[in-house]
């Protein structure tokens, strides 16, 4: 009786074992779905489609397993219609933990895991992209206003993997790590250009200028952000936009100039910056204001700049440094440096005659 119920005992243990383990080894979309996220898209952006095994440029989807765990994509679907939740069934794959899907929207309706993955669709711009389950209903979405106004030659991005941020990248990544975000400020800001910088060059005019400084670690382009001052205490912005291509290196500089001549290379405004003090703001492509300045009544010569590049202090700076390191306890040129107070008499009564 006793072996008998060890026996018993046994089996049963191993059952269980064997249930346990399973459940361990089934595909974890079920519990972990909402972990696949719509990563970054390209729409109608010819120079980030992609040229797939026909030869054809195509716009893509990327998807991206944002958990720790394995997830089988069977059961969901994606789509560019709101009224067909189910447009088109994903593969029964695996996608491993912070792994990326690539999606060619090519209409071709290809899912072989084996080969490249082509969705029943195209994508268009003002058209909604969506993520489904057939159990845990909608898992991401990209709205049709964000696909609306993608510029041409960028990809619409998480601005970090699995963010809740979207960015405009001219820098698409398909199927690898979303770059981070370039992090642009308004660095140093002169508004009174006394005899500091002469632009353009034997011209003999002296604009006002800002810098613009690159925080990040990569460089940037900042193709259709939009640099705005304002005279009025920030009650209205007069709005200047980059139109083209224009780069700022890692930890390098740009300088504006504030010449109210409308000029897109070397960029120039077409407003300047009041002496007697302005607001100035910088947005990104989005239109989020990514930094903005209060600039203070400035004498001739001198600047507005953070006290270390990127830092966030302000100060007044007797020597401006344009398209360089910040230094704001440095002195001012050599000529106004050699002047000084030597002597003072308060109480004169036998030294010094007044002169008549």
């Amino acid at each position: 009786m006793r072996i008998m119920k060890l026996a018993t005992l046994t089996l049963s243990v191993c059952v269980l074992s064997l249930i346990a383990l399973s459940i361990f080894l089934q595909p974890a979309h079920a519990s972990y779905s909402s972990c696949i996220i719509i990563n970054e898209v390209v729409i109608s952006g010819q120079q980030q489609q992609l040229t797939d095994e026909d030869g054809e440029k195509q716009d893509w989807i990327e998807l991206y397993n944002a958990s720790a765990y394995n997830i089988n994509l069977s059961g969901m679907y994606l789509t560019d219609d709101d009224n067909d939740f189910y447009k088109w069934a994903l593969p029964n794959i695996n996608l491993g933990p912070r792994q990326y899907l690539l999606i060619y929207c090519s209409g071709k309706n290809r899912s072989n895991p084996a080969g490249n993955l082509h969705a029943n669709f195209n994508l268009s711009a003002g058209n909604s992209v969506s993520l489904y389950d057939e159990d845990d209903g909608l898992l991401d979405q990209i709205t049709a206003d964000q696909t609306t106004y993608i510029p041409a030659d960028c990809s619409l991005s998480r601005a970090i993997d699995g963010s809740q941020s979207f960015t405009y990248d001219s820098r698409a990544t398909p199927g690898s790590t979303n770059t981070d975000p370039p992090i642009i400020l308004i660095n140093e800001v002169m508004s009174n250009n006394g005899n500091t910088v002469e632009f353009p060059s034997g011209s003999g005019k002296r604009p006002d200028w800002i810098e613009l400084y690159n925080l990040g670690s990569t460089s940037a382009d900042i193709k259709n952000y939009k640099i705005q001052r304002s005279n009025d205490g920030g009650a209205t912005y007069n709005s200047w936009e980059f139109l083209q291509s224009t780069i700022i290196p890692a930890k390098g500089y740009l300088i504006v100039y504030a010449n109210s001549a409308d000029i897109q290379s070397p960029p120039q405004t077409d407003w300047n910056i009041s002496s007697s003090g302005a607001a100035l703001r910088l947005k990104d492509r989005l239109g989020n204001v990514i930094d903005q300045v209060t600039c203070p009544s400035l004498e001739s010569n001198t600047s507005y700049g953070r006290t270390t590049d990127g830092g966030s202090n302000f100060t007044i700076m007797v020597t401006a440094t344009p398209g360089a390191v910040n230094q704001p306890n440095s002195a001012p040129n050599p000529a106004a440096a050699a002047l000084r107070i030597n002597e003072v008499i308060s109480s004169n009564k036998s030294s010094i005659a007044d002169y008549q």
